[in-house]
């Protein structure tokens, strides 16, 4: 299980990476994105398309702890092809 201790050092760690995108085109924090991705792969996803479907199955309270608040819903792969 992860403390709230745990989590809060990956995010510290996370925040340190520039953003390099547009803030115009910003919808979710950077940080909450590395972290939904890091927490796929250390749950055995391997692709692209993994990562999106470990973000996708989980529930509102996880979401929630990654940072995806407001919107209700994290980010979704927008490709067929991914």
């Amino acid at each position: 299980m992860v403390a709230d201790g745990d989590r809060l050092s990956l995010f510290i760690a996370l925040e340190a990476v520039d953003d390099p995108r547009d803030p115009r085109g910003r919808r979710y924090p950077l940080v909450s994105i590395l972290a939904a991705a890091v927490c796929a792969v250390i749950a055995g996803a391997s692709t692209f398309a993994a990562v999106c479907d470990w973000v996708r199955f989980q529930d509102q309270i996880v979401w929630q702890r990654l940072g995806f608040t407001g919107r209700g819903y994290p980010p979704r792969r927008r490709c067929d092809g991914c």
